[in-house]
């Protein structure tokens, strides 16, 4: 049975590669605010980067269209745009959907405490385990189910955990992951190849 712990106690040793002060002020990068305006421009300019950037902030607001409720009705209008977009956050949602699943079983079999999972539960969002930050809490109770079960039971555990807490950004610079900061309920997995780009790359007059 894994002992019952506050996850506090366990927070200062969950990210160590990254000592950021999530007290900071947490608004969105000027790059977030003009997502869908960057989104549209690089399709035209068939820049991939930008493009990949943009689309993992816009899927990221898995439920907040109003985000970029200005640039909706261009994005609506672009079928490929909008086809993409829906299928990234469909994706997205399945991560979400296979995380919240081990964090069930975990609790079911007495692998966590409920104690560990209600507390983690206790943040500001409407849906928390639907939350980067719900995530970001049981991530620090790695080195404590380590302890208790084993480093092959815990890869297993924390597979589809990492895989969803995973930050694909390349341009970021806030040094913010997934649950902190400005994307403290916001999820940075989403990705998109080179050859699912709405373009034809090997075309050089457009």
């Amino acid at each position: 049975m894994f002992k019952k712990r506050s996850i506090s106690g366990e927070s200062e040793r969950e990210e160590p590669e990254s000592e950021v002060d999530t007290s900071e002020e947490k608004e969105p990068s000027e790059f977030v605010q003009r997502a869908g305006e960057i989104f549209l421009a690089a399709k035209k300019l068939r820049h991939p980067i930008l493009f990949r950037e943009s689309f993992i902030h816009l899927v990221a607001r898995l439920h907040d269209d109003k985000f970029y409720s200005s640039y909706l009705p261009a994005l609506r209008d672009d079928k490929d745009l909008w086809l993409l977009l829906n299928e990234g956050k469909s994706r997205l949602r399945r991560m979400i959907l296979q995380a919240q699943h081990e964090v069930m079983v975990g609790v079911i079999n007495g692998d966590l405490s409920t104690d560990d999972e209600t507390m983690a539960r206790q943040d500001e969002s409407d849906n928390p385990d639907e939350s980067a930050l719900f995530f970001r809490k049981v991530l620090g109770l790695r080195e404590s189910i380590e302890m208790l079960h084993g480093k092959h039971w815990v890869q297993e555990f924390y597979s589809p955990i990492n895989a969803l807490m995973r930050n694909n950004l390349a341009l970021d610079q806030t040094g913010f992951l997934p649950g902190q900061g400005p994307y403290e309920c916001c999820f940075l997995c989403a990705n998109l190849a080179d050859k699912d780009m709405p373009w034809n790359a090997t075309d050089f007059d457009w």
